[in-house]
């Protein structure tokens, strides 16, 4: 029973981690839409850095190819960002 609890508070630490790293994201899509490409380059930088493949594999499985969170999602909307900047 207390294994079982120790593993609930992991998960409920680890979802709010979690949770302020998908912040992070949104924050740079939403500098992105303003037109903020540089803070919107800041915020990607932040989420993607310091996760391992099995990491990200499970955000794609979890949250689906197509999610805003994946990986190469991210960094698609980051190369967008300096596209956009070196056209202003």
């Amino acid at each position: 029973m207390l294994l079982v609890f120790l593993v609930l508070v992991v998960i409920f630490i680890e979802d709010g981690i979690q949770q302020k790293r998908f912040e992070q994201v949104r924050i740079g899509y939403e500098k992105m839409e303003t037109g903020k490409y540089e803070e919107a380059i800041q915020s990607f930088d932040i989420y993607l850095t310091g996760r391992t493949n099995v990491y990200w594999n499970l955000v794609e499985i979890c949250n689906g190819v197509d999610s805003c969170y994946t990986y190469n999602n991210v960094l698609d909307a980051k190369e967008k960002c300096k596209e956009m900047k070196k056209i202003r």
